[in-house]
């Protein structure tokens, strides 16, 4: 008989790019690409029970539609990453979507503490990682000074964790894909995940 090999198991792994390089094991979803893109409404939420896998379900979306810092698609290394994939059969699709989109990938899991004080501290801190994600942006000659200054304020935690600087996190997301959309001239995808999360344990801690 022959010795059957197996791939190791993905036990943790939400990276989809790490899990495809390391060969682990993953069950085909990108099907899920086309279904969105699909749909006629332009904001869609999952709602799936925990270990369903919809935070590895949406980096693999990240990884396949996300534009390179330089405005290409990259396709080269996403090919690889997405080979032996339903997804790479459907040509035209691949063609129209693969790392055309400029994607903010955003988790709200760590936003949260003991009181209002401590939860806000948190989103500072995650939004601060955020934008420091796209510091291509700094030099862009497509956006105005005093963008690129709301930018550089907007990747500062030790000023975003200060009570003046809620009415920029506020609209953070809405600024950053405002910015992005400028500098790409392409539509922005914004993925958002364990949104939930901030508001489950505000209520647990009253």
């Amino acid at each position: 008989m022959t010795e059957k090999t197996f791939k190791p198991l993905p036990l943790g792994n939400e990276d989809f790019v790490s899990l495809r390089q390391k060969g682990k094991y993953y069950v085909d979803k990108t099907p899920y690409l086309k279904n969105v893109f699909t749909e006629p409404s332009s904001v869609l939420l999952f709602t799936r029970p925990r270990r369903f896998g919809k935070t590895l379900l949406m980096d693999m979306f990240a990884s396949f539609l996300a534009i390179a810092e330089d405005g290409s698609d990259n396709r080269e290394f996403k090919e690889k990453i997405f080979d032996g994939l339903e997804i790479l059969k459907d040509k035209e699709f691949t063609d129209k979507y693969l790392g055309q989109f400029p994607v903010i990938s955003f988790s709200l899991k760590s936003v949260y503490g003991k009181d209002y004080n401590a939860a806000y501290e948190t989103l500072a801190f995650t939004v601060s990682n955020l934008f420091k994600n796209f510091l291509v942006l700094n030099d862009s000659e497509k956006l105005l000074d005093s963008e690129k200054e709301s930018l550089k304020l907007l990747q500062d935690f030790n000023y975003l964790s200060t009570p003046k600087a809620e009415k920029y996190i506020v609209s953070s997301l809405e600024f950053l894909s405002s910015c992005l959309y400028k500098h790409f001239s392409k539509k922005v995808i914004i993925l958002i995940d364990e949104y939930d999360v901030p508001l489950a344990k505000a209520s647990e801690n009253g």
